[in-house]
């Protein structure tokens, strides 16, 4: 076995990731490495997802009470200067609920009503004030509240630029500790289009404004990116 063939056997054992190995190598002697990028960026903005279930004896019943606490939501969000564009509420879920306990077939106990309201915050200082004023509404569920970064392309685009300044790091370094001539690249892959890992508060019921105030303060929102490459060895 001669110099080329035993650099290419020890450079493509480099691979790091699936996506290179999917990748076509060329017959002759090659190197396959990657570029990986991370960061972190403090967050501008939450999702605050709101439900509220109510149970009542008819489905008009039903949503008139849950129609009427999303609405008045509604209006205690613009109070706080959140425009209608930034409040996303889902379609009334209305369902029988039964006892099957002493009843063969079941009692009906009446409809259960449900629905979602999710609210997109750019004053992070103002969570607090948003979830008292959904305990003030009658909403019932803090399904979950998000953070993340309202210009997220911008630091994709950043995060991307990194990787592949890595992935081209890596093949300089690694052509030259092998004493080997980096040539022209051959191939690469990249499907990478991972949304920011955004930072979640657990699902909670909001009874009190104490449990609801708890644990604002998110981590950073984090981007990561990826680049598979292959490059020709001269």
């Amino acid at each position: 076995m001669n110099h080329w063939s035993r650099l290419c056997i020890v450079l493509c054992l480099l691979t790091l990731g699936a996506g290179a190995a999917e990748l076509q190598a060329p017959a002759g002697p090659h190197l396959i490495t990657n570029g990986v990028a991370e960061i972190r960026v403090e967050p501008d903005m939450a999702t605050l997802s709101f439900a509220v279930s109510l149970r009542e004896t008819t489905t008009v019943k039903v949503r008139e009470g849950v129609d009427s606490r999303v609405a008045s939501l509604v209006g205690q969000l613009e109070k706080f200067g959140v425009q209608k564009a930034d409040i996303d509420a889902s379609n009334l879920h209305i369902a029988p609920e039964y006892d099957y306990r002493n009843q063969e077939g079941g009692k009906l106990l009446g409809y259960r009503g449900v629905r979602e309201v999710n609210v997109r915050l750019y004053q992070l200082d103002r969570i607090s004030q948003v979830v008292d004023a959904a305990l003030a509404a009658g909403i019932n569920t803090v399904s979950q509240i998000r953070y993340g970064v309202r210009d997220d392309s911008h630091y994709r685009q950043q995060v991307r630029d990194l990787a592949i300044a890595d992935s081209q790091q890596k093949a300089m370094s690694l052509a030259k500790a092998y004493e080997a001539k980096l040539g022209s690249l051959y191939a690469l892959s990249y499907q990478n289009d991972e949304r920011p890992s955004p930072v979640f508060l657990q699902k909670m019921a909001i009874n009190t404004a104490a449990d609801a105030q708890a644990s604002y303060l998110p981590e950073p929102v984090v981007f990561r990116d990826n680049v598979e490459v292959i490059y020709n060895l001269d």
